[in-house]
């Protein structure tokens, strides 16, 4: 179920690894002009790079610790982080979403951005 773990997380960034600051938090910027999620059908412009702040990062915060959480949580365009497989209660809740037909397209478009066309689709065609 939380094999889009992290997925949802994916932003065009202004340098290719976050930053450790002077109190001890992570910063990675993220590039506003491109407002969706990459990695999959959707690639970053040259000169910015695709990084997920959930993903294993040898040189950045550990699994799990969100850099950029504030920025996905005032966003609707991101369901205001409510959508997301990060974890076995938010995936089931997503999947509990498709299943009832509300919204379900909006999160297939998520997911498309930024895993691919084709796996997204077979995905999708089994849940609903």
């Amino acid at each position: 179920v939380t094999f889009y773990g992290g997925r949802l997380t994916q932003r065009c960034r202004l340098e290719a690894q976050p930053t450790l600051l002077a109190n001890g938090s992570w910063w990675w910027e993220v590039d506003e002009a491109q407002y969706r999620l990459c990695g999959g059908a959707y690639q970053c412009n040259s000169g910015t790079f695709c990084g997920s702040s959930y993903a294993q990062n040898p040189f950045g915060p550990e699994s799990g610790n969100d850099v950029d959480l504030p920025v996905v949580q005032n966003d609707v365009r991101y369901n205001y982080g409510i959508t997301n497989f990060d974890n076995l209660p938010s995936a089931v809740l997503v999947i509990f979403q498709t299943i009832t037909l509300e919204g379900w397209v909006d999160v297939m478009y998520l997911l498309q951005d930024s895993e691919s066309y084709e796996f997204t689709f077979v995905f999708f065609f089994f849940v609903v």
